[in-house]
Order: C-alpha cells, then structure tokens, then sequence
C-alpha cells in the first residue's frame, strides 16, 4: 500500500530478500535516514532507485552501528518499486532526481511476518513534481470521462 501526503509518499520497498535488511533490522528504527541512489544502468529497470543505510548517517544521529557494519560502510537495502498498487514509484521519482530535484527517505515501518515488510517515507521536490504528475493525469482522465459523457 502507497500513502500520499502532499509532499511526501510511504511506499513499500522491493527486493529485500536480496539485500542487507535482516543484518540491520534490529538497529534501523522509524526516522532512520536513508538515501536514494539512482541506477539508470540497472539491467532490470533504467529508472531504478536504490534505498542505502549508512554507517556515517547512524554515526551522525549517535545511533550504533548494527553487527557487522563498519564505520564508512553502505548496505543496500531494497529498490523504490517499480509498481505498487496503482503507480510506478521508481519511474515517477528518477525523473525528479534525474532533473537535480531532491528527495530525502527515512526508514517509516517495518515488520516480519515471514518475509519482510519495510515501508519508507520519501519527501521533497522530486515527490512534489510526481504528485503534481499523478494529479495532472487524473485531471485529464476525468476531461475525457467527462467529454465522453458529454458527446455520447
């Protein structure tokens, strides 16, 4: 499930099971900053976002370091996905950071009932301009709906 907030979104992340997660689940709280990373050359998806814990943003919020976690270290955690219930996160939001615009993402929930569950809650700029993007599309949806009605 997707959450929208002006301004901000709570999206689920993808692909945990391949990544760092269980090594920092017990250390990572909500409000643990994380960072967004773009990989436009990830062979599965060009707009691909990946989510990193790191050890110098722990170490600057005086959180310690999770077993195994050196000081400079980054663990991948899991990708923005690609497609949620409606929209297309990873899409929507490479274009905002491709363009200079900023996000920010902090750790929202996360739970284990066998396979991980991790939510993030990503906001700034980039998020305005693809609410503003859904909100455009819906807008003409419902002009044509409404056109539709009109003429037939």
């Amino acid at each position: 499930m997707t959450t929208l907030i002006t301004g901000e979104i709570i999206i689920p992340l993808a692909g945990l099971q391949f990544y760092r997660l269980r090594d920092c689940a017990a250390s990572i709280m909500q409000g643990t900053r994380l960072r967004l990373v773009r990989e436009p050359d990830n062979p599965y998806d060009g707009n691909a976002i990946l989510v990193e814990l790191h050890a110098d943003d722990l170490e600057a919020e005086e959180v310690p370091l999770p077993d195994g976690m050196t000081a400079g270290a980054v663990w991948k955690l899991g990708h923005v996905p690609a497609r949620t219930t409606s929209e297309n996160w990873a899409r929507l939001l490479s274009r905002g950071l491709d363009d200079g615009l900023g996000a920010e993402c902090f750790f929202a929930e996360g739970e284990r009932s066998g396979a991980w569950s991790v939510h993030v809650r990503v906001s700034g700029p980039a998020v305005e301009r693809a609410q503003r993007e859904i909100a455009d599309r819906e807008a003409a949806r419902e002009a044509h709906a409404r056109f539709h009605d009109e003429m037939f």
